[in-house]
């Protein structure tokens, strides 16, 4: 936005679209809109996704831890 009127934003060399009022870029993969992160080139999750990983990481947290022997220690 530049003197309360939006400016359409050109695509830089890799074709995205660079936002730097959010620090995002913004490219089309496979049909789909990704948003990375400009300063750890990170994608950012979508809700769906950051809850699957937050329960995989829960779940991961959950399971028995073996032991040196290779039993489990519950």
């Amino acid at each position: 936005m530049s003197n309360e009127r939006y400016v359409p934003i050109e695509p830089d060399d890799t074709g995205a679209l660079v936002s730097e009022q959010l620090d995002l870029s913004m490219r089309l993969e496979d049909g789909e809109l990704v948003m990375y992160d400009r300063r750890t080139s990170e994608p950012l999750l979508m809700e769906t996704e950051a809850e699957r990983a937050a329960l995989e990481s829960e779940q991961h947290g959950r399971l028995p831890k073996p032991s040196c022997n290779g039993t489990q220690v519950t």
